[in-house]
């Protein structure tokens, strides 16, 4: 019926036609094309910041794009507001944090006019679709009040050895961690990190008195206000400040301010003692610096930073030096990375006089240049420092002067059937010295060994270290016997030929882990260690349960 005379489309047929082409061509330019990046990965599932607010929904496509081009292909299976979990389903180059996403929303956003009356209780929410690994990000909601969470762990470590009887050393402990976000509404967060352990030998010769055996180690305990994209913030408490190496924990307070690449920050405080991490300002700490950022996740990155630190022993200035930290990137697959240390004085001069010298630096590199094969490379100088005030307090510390040089190179190569292999071999210099020390070791993974869930690895190393060569291998197998049950068996054999060939040690160490996951909240794990030397033997244990909130 919808056919004219001579087969040709009658009228009616021809505005239906054209009446569905201009709905479908609206349709297309309706939809628009939203870009995102992959926030985490796994080697199955891909987490980008898209969501429902960008009108996305499960069984969506997505593409990851690298340079323009399209190197996987992305399905949406749980998806809410502000995030999504989606199945890598085509790969042609290795994808990572930081990669950008882009996905045409094909769906139109719901709108309601202000006419309508729409019963709330009626109201529920999509469900959500797909399964998402017990350590990827959540894709619940963010609440807007205060955040919580940490663990504690109960720990027992015991040894026992041939020559004694019974437990030559016994410890239980307490491990304590805690961090709240956004406390009172406000953009303020708390952090608590402690260990508590308690030397439990009937014999203890070490600490002499029973009040000893208790050791509390506060690692760190603080308020921080403003988050690390705030042009303000403010750190008070004992922490570790991030870009200044060699400085250690502080008890202080520290000062930042950012606009727009810069960074720049106030450090003040004080070393904690350093028998129980009591509070104790008798070595006073400062330091400031300066930081600077660049570039995107795509194309060409750099960060870099300059600080200037003082320490001081019982009040009496015991270093000064200036920091230099760089890291420069290309995309995903090459990278450089530098660190430095320039102390500023010198106790071999008179009086520890002003003198501006290097006393270590670090270089690495690291390059894939496929999806197959990795290298890096690292070189590293150092000179021990000469600390004016803490050499006096420590006369018997192996303070030298020589300067120490190492090499290394890595070669890391994926092959076929989840199997990597490494290779990687190092050659250090002592100033002073004509001999020099070198080494070559390998490892060998397999991974779901024949589509089981057993992985192998196999190590081995030689090594020339001067006074003594030495020779080691070992393995390790591990596999989870079911879910929440994971277990290790691994075994080492080391063998070192003293300078002359005089004479040999041989020792050998084999270990055994279990690790459970009771529930959501409890994990339990258990390990045994056996250890061999010539004819002296010992046990080591290890339990640990830990609570997570």
């Amino acid at each position: 019926m919808g056919l004219g005379i001579y087969g040709l489309p009658s009228r009616r047929f021809i505005i239906l036609v054209l009446f569905a082409s201009g709905c479908w061509f609206q349709n297309v330019s309706a939809q628009k094309v939203e870009t995102g990046e992959i926030t985490y990965v796994t080697s199955t599932t891909a987490y980008v910041n898209l969501g429902s607010n960008q009108g996305f929904r499960a069984g969506d496509s997505l593409r990851v794009v690298k340079k323009g081009k399209t190197v996987a292909v992305l399905v949406v299976t749980s998806i809410a507001s502000k995030s999504m979990a989606t199945k890598i389903v085509t790969r042609t180059a290795k994808i990572v944090r930081g990669n950008v996403v882009k996905g045409v929303v094909r769906h139109e956003q719901e709108k309601i006019t202000p006419t309508v009356k729409i019963d709330s209780a009626q109201i529920k929410p999509p469900p959500v679709t797909g399964t998402v690994p017990s350590d990827a990000p959540s894709l619940m909601e963010e609440p807007t009040g205060t955040k919580v969470h940490g663990r504690v762990a109960l720990q027992y470590y015991a040894l026992t050895s041939s020559t004694t009887t019974g437990f030559d050393f016994s410890q239980p402990a307490v491990v304590f961690s805690l961090s709240a976000e956004k406390l009172f509404g406000l953009p303020l967060d708390f952090n608590l990190y402690s260990n508590h352990r308690y030397d439990a030998r009937a014999q203890e010769r070490r600490v002499g008195v029973a009040s000893n055996r208790l050791r509390n180690r506060f690692y760190q305990a603080s308020f921080r206000y403003g988050d690390a994209h705030a042009p303000f913030s403010a750190t008070v408490g004992r922490f570790i400040a991030p870009v200044i190496g060699g400085v250690g924990t502080f008890d202080g307070a520290m000062l930042v301010t950012r606009k727009g690449r810069w960074e720049a920050g106030l450090i003040g405080g004080s070393q904690p003692g350093y028998t129980n991490s009591e509070v104790d300002f008798n070595d006073p700490k400062y330091a400031a610096y300066v930081a600077y950022s660049a570039g995107d996740y795509q194309g060409a990155r750099y960060q870099g930073s300059l600080a200037f630190a003082q320490t001081y022993r019982h009040r009496a200035l015991d270093r000064g030096f200036i920091y230099i930290q760089n890291t420069v990137s290309f995309g995903n697959d090459l990278s450089f990375y530098q660190n430095a240390n320039f102390d500023l004085y010198d106790i071999t001069h008179e009086g520890g006089a002003r003198h501006l010298h290097l006393t270590d630096m670090f270089l690495s590199t690291t390059y894939r240049p496929t999806r197959w094969l990795s290298t890096s490379a690292t070189y590293a100088i150092r000179r021990n420092v000469y600390f004016l005030q803490s050499f006096r307090d420590f006369p018997d510390s192996l303070f030298d002067k020589s300067l120490q040089q190492n090499a290394q190179l890595s070669v890391g190569v994926n092959l076929p059937a989840a199997m990597f292999l490494s290779l990687s071999g190092s050659l250090r210099l002592r100033e002073g010295d004509s001999k020099s020390a070198s080494s070559l070791a390998g490892r060998y993974t397999w991974a779901n060994v024949f589509h089981s869930r057993i992985n192998l690895y196999l190590t081995g190393s030689m090594a020339d270290n001067v006074y003594n060569t030495s020779l080691s291998y070992g393995f390790e197998l591990n596999t989870d016997v079911i879910r929440s049950l994971y277990t290790a068996l691994r075994f080492r054999q080391y063998s070192y030929t003293f300078s002359g060939g005089s004479r040999t040690l041989d020792r050998s160490t084999l270990s055994a882990d279990i690790y459970y996951r009771i529930s959501r909240v409890f994990y339990a794990s258990l390990s045994y260690e056996r250890y061999w030397e010539s004819t002296i033997s010992s046990d080591r244990f290890y339990t640990e349960l830990t609570i997570r909130y």
